[in-house]
């Protein structure tokens, strides 16, 4: 697709004031003048028709021409009319926007609106239907960025980055790799993992091999440190193990003497085990005497608090009987209340009906078109008919306030037969309340009756029978069982003396065991070193080589981009001081970034950059470029060419 402007006519726009038309030659138009003379105005109104937005990208801008004061000129039509060829095709694009005044709902103000309407060749398009129109020939975002050399470096890196990544497609990294065995292995390695995400997690895993390689130095000098005073000792483990076991042949010697001394004591002890079992039966006796009587008392408890329950029951129906007769009577009252009040009203109606006499309107007896005096017969005849009209009414007044007055009286009378039958049941309620609560209050004065265990006979007599027995019991004592026991002091005593040197013993060969732990454990830490440092090797040797596939990516999508440029290049990516790639977009010319080239050199630059978008999208537009005369060589293009120069011309000047 090849768009050309052929001629432009701006009515009313911003600076323009009037009609005027720009005539744009097939490759070159330059459009020349001082500023504020309407060089910005005709891209403005290029791009106001096809996108209704202005060169800044803004929707929102002064249209409307203004006068010396600065005062928007009202009642002005604003007006573009685009002629062009797509390809073959002539095209006419038009867009009108007028002012409409709308007066305001309960108010004198009026509401400015301004509705466009547009046109293609003449015919009349919906603004859904002429933007579906535009965007066949071109889309808005394609249009800015081949007709503006500075749309494209002012977007974002990531942006431009995308697009350009777009135009030339990215090759997979299998092929890449396919060039060196190393990037084949790692490749499988990656097993479908992205590459950057690989080379974190190797760079994790370096930093932790890393971190216990640090820490292995002091472990095993700590181990060494507390081996050597171990080994310095120089223990004869086999002596040691030895007087273990003399001290152990002690021990069984005194546990068969403690035996034999046990079971002279067990024989005393069983007689008097037995004589405590059957003082325990006698004490079990007693407990079963005690909790008869405690489930007596409980039950006389709960038998005398069902009989108080019953009878608060009693008094709380009584009370609540009172308080709902109380209710009735109080509702009562304040009927009969609200009945006085209402029959005062009533009876001051009555006289206010009662007090109305006839009045005639003595205006009524003139004409009220001539203003004569009416016949006297008319007259007559209008008042009798007029005093009629008011008996009438009057009459019917009194009908409804006597129905009102019979009323008044049957709701009286029903009033207080409901108060007088609800006193009737206060008293009745009031007299079985009074009952009610002295059946409670009798109640609650008597307390249960209450049994004591310690007053039964049998109780008593077991009592003593323990006493006596326990006595004796303790009192009895066994020659036998005074000498076993103090012979059983002496042998444990000897016993505990063995196993303390036993123990001192044992503690000496234990070291055997610590230090036979130690040397295992710097054997371990040793082993553990040479495992890790090989580890590291290898993972270091995958970084190296990730290093290097993940350069080569760069270098051919950095390769491919630039091919499509003239004079621009473009950085794709920049290392950072830990060694990670960060994805930039970084435009240079001669090697000097964007942003500090000349605006002459901006200018080419963006033309550079508009020549390879237009050949992906094989599609080419006017290319408008704004503060022309900073440049003296403006890159060639496919594209028709609109300068906007800058020039000492106090009226807009075209040359075609």
């Amino acid at each position: 697709m090849k768009i050309k402007f052929q001629k432009l006519t701006i009515q009313n726009f911003k600076g323009v004031l009037g009609e005027r038309i720009i005539e744009f030659n097939g490759t070159l138009t330059q459009i020349m003048g001082a500023n504020h003379t309407g060089k910005t105005t005709t891209a403005d109104a290029v791009l106001w028709l096809l996108f209704g937005k202005n060169s800044e990208d803004s929707s929102v801008f002064g249209i409307s021409p203004k006068d010396e004061n600065g005062d928007i000129i009202p009642n002005l039509e604003n007006r573009v009319l685009l002629e062009m060829t797509a390809d073959s095709r002539a095209i006419s694009l038009e867009k009108v926007r007028k002012e409409v005044r709308t007066k305001v709902k309960n108010g004198d103000e009026e509401k400015l609106s301004y509705p466009c309407t547009y046109f293609i060749d003449g015919n009349k398009y919906t603004e859904k239907d002429f933007k579906a129109e535009i965007d066949s020939l071109c889309r808005e975002s394609l249009f800015k960025s081949i007709t503006n050399p500075a749309y494209f470096p002012s977007l974002k890196a990531e942006q431009q980055r995308a697009l350009l990544t777009k135009m030339v497609g990215e090759t997979p990294m299998e092929e890449i790799a396919a060039q060196r065995e190393d990037f084949k292995k790692l490749i499988q390695q990656l097993a479908g993992t992205d590459l950057q995400r690989f080379r974190e997690h190797l760079a994790y895993r370096i930093k932790e091999l890393k971190k216990e390689l640090e820490q292995i130095p002091s472990r095993l000098s700590e181990q060494e440190n507390e081996l050597q005073p171990l080994k310095e000792q120089r223990i004869d483990f086999a002596q040691v193990e030895a007087e273990i076991k003399d001290c152990e042949a002690e021990l069984r010697k005194c546990d068969d003497e403690l035996l034999d001394n046990t079971k002279a004591i067990d024989s005393d002890y069983e007689k008097r085990s037995k004589e405590r079992n059957e003082i325990n039966k006698l004490k079990t006796r007693q407990q079963q005497i005690q909790q008869s009587y405690q489930d007596r008392n409980m039950a006389t408890q709960r038998q005398k608090q069902r009989a108080v329950n019953e009878a608060q029951a009693k008094v709380d129906e009584a009370q609540a009987r009172v308080a709902q007769v109380e209710r009735s009577i109080n509702m009562a009252t304040r009927e009969l209340q609200d009945l006085e009040v209402e029959s005062q009203n009533f009876r001051k109606k009555w006289n206010e009906v009662e007090a109305e006499e006839f009045q005639w309107d003595a205006t009524r007896e003139t004409c009220p078109t001539c203003g004569q005096r009416l016949p006297q017969g008319d007259i007559d005849k209008m008042r009798d008919e007029a005093e009629e009209r008011f008996n009438t009414a009057k009459a019917a007044k009194q009908d409804r306030l006597d129905e009102e007055a019979a009323r008044l009286k049957k709701r009286k009378a029903d009033a207080e037969a409901i108060k007088r039958n609800n006193e009737q049941r206060k008293a009745a309620a009031d007299k079985e309340l009074r009952e009610a609560q002295e059946y409670l209050d009798g109640e609650m004065a008597t307390g249960a009756d209450e049994f004591f265990f310690m007053e039964d006979e049998e109780y008593q007599r077991l009592a003593e029978e323990i006493k006596q027995r326990t006595e004796a019991l303790e009192n009895q004592s066994s020659d036998t069982t005074v000498s076993a026991e103090a012979a059983g002091r002496e042998i444990k005593q000897r016993k505990a003396e063995w196993n303390g040197k036993r123990d001192q013993l044992r503690d000496k060969l234990a070291i055997r065991t610590t230090i036979e732990t130690k040397e295992k454990r710097i054997a371990q830490l040793e082993e553990k070193q040479r495992t890790l440092n090989q580890q590291l090797s290898e993972l270091e040797g995958q970084d190296y080589t990730a290093e290097q596939l993940t350069q080569a990516i760069i270098t051919d999508l950095e390769t491919r981009v630039n091919q499509l440029f003239t004079n621009v290049q473009f950085r794709m990516f920049k290392k950072l001081l830990n060694g990670n790639l960060e994805p930039i977009c970084e435009c240079t010319m001669h090697g000097t970034p964007y942003q500090d080239l000349s605006n002459s050199e901006k200018i080419n630059a963006g033309i550079d950059i508009i020549n390879a978008i237009c050949r992906y999208n094989d599609v080419y537009a006017p290319m408008f470029v704004d503060n022309a005369e900073s440049i003296n060589d403006v890159t060639p293009t496919r594209s028709q060419q609109i300068l906007l120069i800058v020039s000492r011309d106090k009226q807009l000047t075209v040359i075609r």
